[in-house]
């Protein structure tokens, strides 16, 4: 933890291992950590840290999440284990990788995809997980954690979207896919409709983003290794006051590397794209995006978008760019 005034640290500085030795819901199986995320939760105004372990392997596959006790996160935290490998779920042995995090008013989601011990992926899922036992320290009950599994037209990549600003949005939660059908690129906009402990479900719309195929793989000054750009997977989000922000990567200008930005909105019943834009930096390959609120007030749309940069002309760098 740092003071954003000093810049000073203001507790000992703690591995990944050691922070999340203790899970009160069962045992560290593994020491090997990776993939640290922390947000701040915007409705509960506290902090949760997320880990996984790493060894590929469904023998250890763990989710790690810790929830702080106050919105001081130097006052303590609880932690809690999940098991990544879901084989009474979906029938075979797994281990779980690329974590997202939201929140919604009662809730914490965790997506990620899964792969089997032989590397090879095998399905996305979600965890939906009381957040309000959480932040208490509270034992928790097998209802109190549900998996969200077989999502229809087989996404790669989930990402929830919680508020962008302080407060949330209801006990629901949108989640968010790229799907690459041929030459038409899908946004998948689930929506799982309740908390845990109330009989959620999960509908489905789709979009069309125009325009957004897989990038080219990025290339970087003084060498001819190429940076791995992947896919136009899912990246990052959020929801504010009736419209969603999505960002990932894709082709652009020139068969360069870009970001999708779409801004969605309902249209009726029906989500549909309200603003897309396909940010582009001349003679650049741009990636890995992502965006949060960068408004005054609950209906000011304004958003920072961030993304990593690199050409035969530039070392990789990072950038980002205010949208109105």
């Amino acid at each position: 933890y740092y003071n954003t005034t000093t810049g000073a640290g203001i507790a000992a500085v703690a591995g990944l291992a050691n922070f999340f030795a203790s899970p009160q819901n069962g045992t560290l199986k593994s020491n090997n950590l990776c993939d640290p995320k922390v947000i701040f939760d915007p409705v509960a105004e506290k902090f949760i840290a997320f880990a996984q372990t790493c060894d590929g392997n469904s023998s250890t596959s763990q989710l790690l999440l810790a929830f702080s006790k106050t919105s001081d996160p130097t006052a303590g935290w609880y932690f809690y284990q999940f098991s990544g490998n879901q084989s009474a779920a979906i029938g075979q042995n797994s281990w779980f990788d690329y974590p997202k995090i939201g929140v919604s008013n009662s809730d914490v989601f965790v997506s990620g995809n899964l792969f089997d011990n032989n590397y090879q992926y095998v399905q996305s899922v979600v965890f939906q997980i009381n957040k309000t036992k959480c932040y208490a320290g509270a034992a928790l009950a097998a209802s109190d954690a549900l998996l969200w599994y077989n999502m229809p037209n087989s996404p790669f990549t989930l990402v929830p979207v919680s508020n962008g600003q302080l407060g949330g949005y209801g006990n629901n939660m949108y989640i968010l896919a790229t799907l690459q059908v041929g030459n038409n690129t899908n946004v998948a906009v689930y929506e799982v409709t309740n908390s845990v402990n109330n009989n959620p479900q999960l509908t489905d719309q789709y979009v069309n983003i125009s325009n957004a195929p897989p990038p080219p793989d990025g290339d970087q000054k003084g060498t001819n290794y190429k940076l791995d750009m992947g896919d136009n997977r899912g990246m990052d989000g959020f929801y504010l006051n009736g419209t969603i922000h999505y960002v990932f990567h894709c082709s652009g200008p020139g068969n360069y590397g870009s970001v999708s930005y779409s801004r969605l909105k309902k249209n009726g019943a029906n989500w549909a794209v309200a603003n897309n834009q396909i940010i582009s930096v001349p003679n650049k390959d741009i990636g890995f995006p992502s965006v949060g609120s960068f408004g005054w007030t609950n209906n000011d749309q304004s958003a920072l978008i961030y993304f990593n940069y690199s050409s035969t002309t530039d070392y990789p760098g990072m950038k980002a760019i205010y949208a109105s």
